[in-house]
C-alpha cells in the first residue's frame, strides 16, 4: 500500500463531493480531517457561501502555511464525510496549526452538542 500524501489540515480539491441528498455532486475544496486506513479520507466541505450557524469556520489566505484559496471560504464541520483518494484532483495547501486546532475543536463541539 502506498503512503498517503495528505493528512489532517491539508486542503485538497476533490471530484464529485456529494450533496446531502446524494442526487447531485460538485467538485469542491475540502479540509482533510483524517487519512484513515485504506484508501479513504475523512473530510469537511469547504464553501464560499457563509451561513450563520454553528460549525462554520472562516479561512483566508493568511490561514495557510502553503498554498491558498482564491477567495475567503468557510469550512463546514457539520458537513463531514468519507471520500476515496481517487477523487482527489490536486493539493491546494496546508493550514496553520492554530487554524487546524480551531476547526477540529469546532468539529468536536458539533458532535458533542448536536
Amino acid at each position: 500500500m502506498a503512503l498517503k500524501p495528505y493528512s489532517k489540515g491539508d486542503v485538497i480539491w476533490m471530484d464529485a463531493v456529494p450533496y446531502t441528498d446524494l442526487l447531485d455532486f460538485k467538485d469542491r475544496p475540502v479540509f482533510v480531517v483524517s487519512n484513515i486506513p485504506g484508501d479513504d479520507y475523512i473530510v469537511c466541505e469547504i464553501t464560499k457561501e457563509y451561513r450563520d450557524m454553528p460549525g462554520i469556520i472562516q479561512i483566508n489566505s493568511y490561514d495557510f502555511i502553503t498554498g491558498s484559496l482564491r477567495i475567503m471560504s468557510y469550512v463546514r464541520v457539520d458537513k463531514i464525510f468519507t471520500l476515496h483518494r481517487d477523487l482527489i484532483q490536486r493539493s491546494i495547501g496546508k493550514l496553520k496549526p492554530v487554524k487546524i486546532l480551531e476547526i477540529i475543536n469546532n468539529l468536536k463541539s458539533v458532535i458533542d452538542n448536536y
